[in-house]
């Protein structure tokens, strides 16, 4: 699984307003969230949070940082489910000169590499 546990803490908080029911969702302690948080504020050089005694909100900066992690932590998902059905997208195929007047076209699909003499 491709994930940046990180984000996702992040993503969760944002979500749920709240450190201790972000734990609770995570399976993880209180203060491993707010490790987690404390490290990407570190990382990011500003605050994504406005802490209250009963709740936290994004600040300008935590607002730009979730719409970036949610796209991030979709296409980490996105990875998984390629990588569960183990297909890939086909490459666009490479024409080659071969000798004046040969050419060949590779390309690589589902990790074969196949030829076509022109």
């Amino acid at each position: 699984m491709f994930e940046d546990f990180r984000l996702r803490v992040f993503v969760t908080v944002a979500e749920c307003g709240s450190f201790t029911e972000s734990a609770k969702i995570l399976g993880i302690s209180q203060p491993a969230v707010s490790q987690n948080i404390s490290a990407l504020e570190t990382a990011m050089g500003d605050s994504l949070f406005v802490r209250s005694y009963a709740s936290v909100s994004l600040t300008d900066a935590g607002r730009i940082v979730y719409d970036f992690a949610k796209r991030i932590l979709s296409l980490y998902a996105h990875l998984d489910a390629v990588q569960v059905k183990k297909t890939e997208t086909p490459e666009s195929p490479v024409l080659l000169k071969l000798n004046g007047s040969s050419d060949a076209q590779v390309s690589v699909f589902d990790g074969e590499i196949r030829i076509k003499m022109l």
